[in-house]
């Protein structure tokens, strides 16, 4: 059985934008050499949504292997994936690959997914701080808060 402390974490639908995240994945599928603009500050746990972090980190490690990655090999690369399966599968890739190809707008979308990330981050520690003691002075909890963050 589940414990609730292991479930993922849900967030406000404004902390996670999915169509950022199938923007940036699939410009990468249209045109690999992208990845390498994005390498310098996106990485797969920025990505809100689990099935696309797999799908980041199966395109950083084909393209550090092979020097490339298509639909097809992405798809072999993640047969066994669980996560993406439930998710849609080759179904999910193929509508990466049918993302409309906007080449200016990869790296805001990458910025976005990545400044997300830092919220839903926030978001936790701050939930964590206000369940560790939910009666004590704000002034105090604010004072930790500033110790966590910077």
């Amino acid at each position: 059985m589940n414990d609730q402390k292991d479930a993922a974490p849900t967030f406000h639908p404004s902390l996670q934008n999915e169509n950022a995240e199938r923007l940036v994945l699939g410009a990468i599928l249209h045109d690999n050499s992208i990845l390498d603009s994005l390498l310098t500050f996106l990485s797969q746990e920025h990505f809100a949504f689990v099935p696309h972090s797999h799908v980041y980190d199966a395109c950083q490690r084909l393209i550090s292997e092979r020097g490339a990655v298509d639909s097809a090999t992405l798809m072999q690369s993640l047969e066994y994936d669980e996560t993406l399966a439930d998710a849609g599968g080759a179904a999910l890739i193929s509508s990466l690959e049918q993302m409309p190809m906007a080449q200016d707008s990869v790296r805001d979308a990458a910025h976005m997914i990545v400044d997300l990330h830092l919220k839903r981050e926030l978001f936790q520690i701050v939930n964590r701080s206000l369940e560790a003691a939910p009666w004590g002075s704000a002034i105090d909890e604010i004072e930790a808060l500033e110790r966590q963050i910077f």
